[in-house]
């Protein structure tokens, strides 16, 4: 007789895992199924890829605020959950802007110090940074409200935005490219909408302007990290599943998911094992939950035609660095975004959408042992180099191109820091190819499909589905993917009130 379980949960990411932990708390029987041989997904800590005992971040690299507050709620903090905080002064991220990267540009906490900190090269430039965090505030609060819910609907969303206004629609509607010059002067502070494009915006299209939103919300929403890099996180909450009565199953992956009449009746898993549950909860991407899982075969045409057009956003290129400690105080923060100004932004984005790789890559740089030393072994540290780039390359492969790619970003770096290659201890590169075979991710995406107006808010999927007892969480379902925690809270909350309703018997 195969194993019965309340719920079973479809991989081992950070929105799969919440949903779990909080089932598992109100008494569910909760089974979690990875794929792999390591929790987290793309969120994890991986402390194979640079030999010599160094916790590398693959993917996610910083928390938002939103997984602070569920961690309260779940006692995390009891199974070795420890977040590390920016401090009230400290430096959130830098921006290296300028055609050489010769302008740096600290964010902080406080509005003004960072104004302070632009009109060191320009006057102007800070009391446009300043009206345009002002004029945002309103929006990117409301927009935080909007996230939070579990059916959103575009009509809500488009009557919030009246009430602020015909401005506040024209800053969701616009282009991210002429909002940015609408409110700068000078084209190298545009170099700040390298964060919206990375996020899936690109900068020249209509309804991209959401998306600019990503640059004052740091001021509002500050991020964290774990202690112990993203397993900080990630294993706290295994743990408080097990201590639970639950199980968390590594190299255990999902062949197929059961349905008889459209109602889920367990998961087959590749080693031919199979596991009943009326409950399924998937986290992987959509396109692999139904294409794969569900199968073509049981999906309606039209439903199928959806998933084939969805853009995914962020195929990740990076390079991995182990270093000797004297280069790390020289890297006095741990986020850097390299964009020499909005037209390099905007070429980057077009270069990604026609299959191009860009000659001087935007780039972003995690510096995390700076405030965090367990992540590599004594007087050591790694840093990570990350680049958002297209999954196929016109007229070559990234096996033909991966080094010389790594190699262009290693050599933006060293435009503001000369000495880097001199400290590099070992190297270790990942392209998409890689997200997609390691973390089954689709096209190596780990943000799930692109932020645009057409695949937000309504247009994402919803967190229940047309079968019976099978529910998504993650990346494809409302508000976006990135480690913000709200799919995995709400698909659960769906679920809680399903089983309260009596629509599915476990």
């Amino acid at each position: 007789m195969p194993d019965k379980y309340d719920i079973i949960v479809i991989g081992a990411g950070h929105n799969a895992l919440i949903s779990g932990a909080r089932l598992s708390k109100t008494g569910l029987k909760v089974l979690v199924l990875e794929k792999a041989g390591m929790l987290g997904g793309c969120s994890r800590t991986d402390w194979n890829i640079v030999p010599g005992g160094y916790g590398v971040s693959t993917g996610a690299l910083v928390i938002q605020q939103p997984v602070l507050r569920m961690a309260s709620k779940l006692g995390l903090e009891e199974y070795g959950f420890e977040p590390i905080l920016i401090p009230e002064d400290g430096i959130i991220l830098r921006y290296q802007v300028g055609e050489n990267y010769e302008i740096s540009i600290p964010i902080y906490r406080d509005v003004e110090m960072t104004c302070a900190a632009i009109a060191k090269y320009s006057t102007t430039v800070a009391e446009e940074y300043r009206r345009m965090v002002q004029e945002w505030s309103p929006f990117t609060r409301m927009v935080g409200e909007v996230f939070k819910w579990k059916e959103p609907r575009h009509s809500m969303l488009f009557s919030m935005l009246e009430s602020l206004g015909p401005k506040a629609m024209w800053l969701f509607l616009g282009r991210c490219s002429d909002i940015m010059r609408y409110y700068f002067s000078e084209d190298w502070i545009g170099g700040m909408s390298r964060i919206p494009r990375i996020s899936g915006f690109t900068p020249q299209f209509p309804g991209s302007g959401y998306g600019t939103q990503n640059i004052p919300r740091v001021h509002f929403s500050v991020p964290f990290r774990a202690k112990g890099g993203m397993s900080g996180l990630i294993e706290s909450l295994a743990k408080l599943i097990e201590a639970n009565g639950g199980k968390v199953r590594k190299n255990a992956g999902v062949e197929k998911i059961i349905l008889e009449d459209d109602k889920v009746k367990g998961v087959l898993l590749e080693s031919g094992e199979e596991v009943q549950s009326n409950v399924v909860i998937s986290g992987t991407n959509a396109k692999i939950t139904y294409r794969h899982l569900v199968g073509d075969e049981n999906l309606d045409e039209d439903f199928v035609g959806y998933l084939k057009r969805t853009r995914e956003s962020m195929r990740m290129a990076c390079v991995f660095v182990s270093m000797d400690q004297p280069f790390l105080p020289e890297l006095e923060c741990t986020e850097f975004q390299f964009a020499k100004g909005l037209r390099h932004t905007e070429i980057n984005a077009l270069d990604e959408l026609e299959h191009r790789l860009p000659k001087d890559p935007s780039i972003y740089i995690d510096n995390p042992c700076m405030n965090d030393p367990t992540l590599a072994p004594e007087g050591k540290c790694w840093i990570g180099l990350y680049d958002s780039a297209s999954y196929e390359l016109e007229g070559t492969t990234w096996a033909a191109e991966r080094e010389r790619h790594a190699d262009n970003m290693i050599r933006q770096v060293e435009k503001v820091y000369p000495d880097f290659r001199r400290h590099v201890i070992d190297m270790a590169i990942m392209d998409p190819t890689d997200y997609e075979r390691e973390f089954n991710l689709w096209k190596g995406s780990i943000m799930g499909p692109a932020l645009s107006i057409d695949q937000m808010f309504s247009m994402r999927l919803s967190y229940g589905t047309d079968f019976e007892g099978l529910y998504l969480t993650g990346m494809s379902t409302h508000p976006a993917g990135g480690m913000i925690g709200i799919p995995g809270w709400n698909s659960a909350a769906v679920v809680l009130e399903d089983l309260e309703n009596g629509e599915i018997k476990v």
